[in-house]
Order: C-alpha cells, then sequence, then structure tokens
C-alpha cells in the first residue's frame, strides 16, 4: 500500500512541504533550493543578449521613420503643422524608450515598480512540486519524511497510526479500502483537534476577566438607577436592561466551561488517537487468529472513532451557539 501526502493529514503535509529535509525525501522532483536543482548549479538565461541590443540599436531609426511618417499624415489629415509636429516629437521621443523596451523584456511590457514575477522556472518547479505532492509513497519513505519532520503531540501519534495501516494492508490483514476509511476517520479526528484549538483562542479570548467586571459594573449601576427611577415607563425599560444584561452576564459566565470543556475533548481525541494506534500495533503484531476476528476487531475501531468523531463535532458546534448568544 503506497499514500500520497494528499491523502494525509493537511497541517502535516503541510509541515512536510515546507520543511526542506522532509520534502526532499518525500518529493521526487522538489523546488530547487538556493539556485541548485539535485546538486548542479543553474543559471537562468540572461534576458538581455548581443541579438537584442543589435535589433535595439536599428529599431530606433526605424521608429524615427515610422514617426515622421506618421506625423505626415496627421498634417494631411488635419492641415495644421502644430499637430503634426507634435505627433512626429511624441512617436519620436518614445522610440528610444520603445527599444529599451525591447532589448530588457521583449515585447511584453515591463512589470510594476516593486512586483516579482515567477520566472518560467519557478513555474514550472511550482506544477512538479504540486504533482510530486499526490505521488504515492511507499511505507518506507513515509517514515523517513514523518522522522525528518519531526511530528509532536497528537501528530506524533498519528503518523505511527498511518505507517501501522499501511503494514496492516500489505500483510493483508485488512484490505487497502478498510485502511483508507480508518485513515480517513483519523484525518477527521486531527481535523476536530485543529478546530477545538482555534475555538478555545477565541472562547479564552471572550472569556476576559476584564469583561466580566465590566458587565458586572454595569450591572450594579443599572440597579442603582433603577432604585431611583420613579417613572413606571423608565423602570419597565431598565428592568429589561436588566434582564438582557443577567444574560449576557451568564453567557460569559458559561464561556469558562465551555473552555473547560474543549480542553478535555481535545485530551479525549489525543487518549483516543494512542487507544488506535495500540489497537492497530495490537492487530498488527497478534491478530485474532482468524479472518473474521480482524475483521471484528477493525470494524471496532472504525465505530469507536466514528463515535467520537460526531461527539467532537456536537462539542464543536454547541461552542458555535454559544458564541453566537
Amino acid at each position: 500500500m503506497k499514500l500520497p501526502l494528499a491523502d494525509l493529514d493537511t497541517e502535516l503535509a503541510r509541515r512536510i512541504v515546507e520543511n526542506p529535509r522532509a520534502s526532499r525525501i518525500a518529493l521526487s522532483d522538489p523546488p530547487p533550493r538556493g539556485g541548485k536543482a539535485g546538486g548542479v548549479t543553474t543559471s537562468a538565461k540572461p534576458r538581455v543578449t548581443p541579438g537584442r541590443v543589435a535589433l535595439g540599436v536599428l529599431l530606433v531609426p526605424l521608429l524615427w521613420l515610422l514617426s515622421v511618417a506618421v506625423g505626415a499624415a496627421a498634417l494631411g489629415v488635419t492641415g495644421s503643422d502644430d499637430v503634426g509636429a507634435v505627433v512626429m516629437l511624441l512617436l519620436g521621443g518614445a522610440s528610444p524608450l520603445i527599444a529599451l523596451n525591447w532589448v530588457v523584456n521583449g515585447w511584453r511590457l515591463p512589470p510594476p515598480l516593486g512586483s516579482k514575477t515567477p520566472t518560467s522556472a519557478e513555474a514550472r518547479a511550482a506544477k512538479r512540486a504540486e504533482a510530486a505532492v499526490r505521488e504515492p509513497l511507499s511505507r518506507r519513505i513515509l517514515e523517513s519524511t514523518f522522522d525528518a519532520v519531526v511530528p509532536v503531540g497528537p501528530q506524533k501519534i498519528y503518523a505511527r497510526s498511518v505507517l501501522s495501516l499501511m503494514d496492516l494492508a500489505e500483510k493483508g490483514r485488512m484490505t487497502e479500502a478498510q485502511a483508507r476509511d480508518v485513515l480517513t476517520q483519523l484525518n477527521a479526528l486531527m481535523e476536530a483537534d485543529r478546530e477545538l484549538i482555534a475555538q478555545a483562542s477565541g472562547v479564552e479570548a471572550a472569556a476576559d476577566s476584564g469583561e466580566d467586571r465590566r458587565l458586572r459594573r454595569e450591572r450594579e449601576e443599572i440597579e442603582g438607577r433603577l432604585a431611583a427611577a420613579r417613572d413606571s415607563v423608565a423602570r419597565q425599560a431598565l428592568e429589561h436592561s436588566r434582564a438582557l444584561l443577567e444574560t449576557r452576564l451568564a453567557n460569559h459566565d458559561s464561556l469558562a466551561l465551555i473552555h473547560e470543556r474543549i480542553l478535555a475533548q481535545r485530551e479525549a481525541i489525543e487518549q483516543t488517537l494512542g487507544s488506535l494506534e495500540s489497537a492497530l500495533t495490537r492487530l498488527k503484531l497478534v491478530g485474532d487468529g482468524s479472518a473474521a476476528g480482524d475483521a471484528l476487531s477493525l470494524a471496532r475501531l472504525q465505530e469507536t472513532v466514528a463515535a467520537f468523531n460526531r461527539e467532537s463535532r456536537a462539542v464543536e458546534q454547541a461552542v458555535q451557539e454559544v458564541a453566537g448568544l
């Protein structure tokens, strides 16, 4: 069984591509670094050549003749010497600039100041790298790539689980389709972990203690105004404001609980990945002694991961609902 980087967790694949050592291992034709490709120094083709310079020199008098012809035509059409002279001077004065642009850029317009346009070599390298990401890689190559990028935390467990899946498929303990199904579930777990990380950052920022103090201070002010109010309509409006503020305070207090739940869910994801890795290792080394037993163990693994993915999505949805209040 072989797997391309495109089938792996997106964050781990991105780290591999951006890591020079890992990309040299995983990508059969990585983009050249430091002006080298395959250990051979390559130099870009010079844009200014002697042939272009010679043609540029010949181009100036030709453009002058063209400006004289256009100026004479403008004179014949308008009957004004001034118009013909202006057209002739404008075209004649621009001829050296046009010739210089030909020498440097060919017939292309010069790039805007400060802009960087990719060379054809860079464009070809980018296309090769994109194709290489979809090239199937053997277990040995992937293992070396993982070692080079040094995954940490859940990514480390994920990487070991991927290698175990490849071993099980190669040994015939599961089909490639089954292995890819488990890999899809693993990718979903990693994606859920990243979503929880992002939500934890947002909840932590929203649950700022300064915001809590501000809301409580506003409530005290409203209660003071309510105690002093004598008009029934004013009191009704203040009571409505106090009720809204109480709701905001309750939502703010719930953010701390949501943050605690997110952290617990992230810990549970890592433990689920660890349990799955252990189960894959056991299936690889021991098995249940029969194809039916292996299939049952695999089905239990898939159901466990699928159930946990559903639970993670429920936590994410609950966080979004609280954040929208």
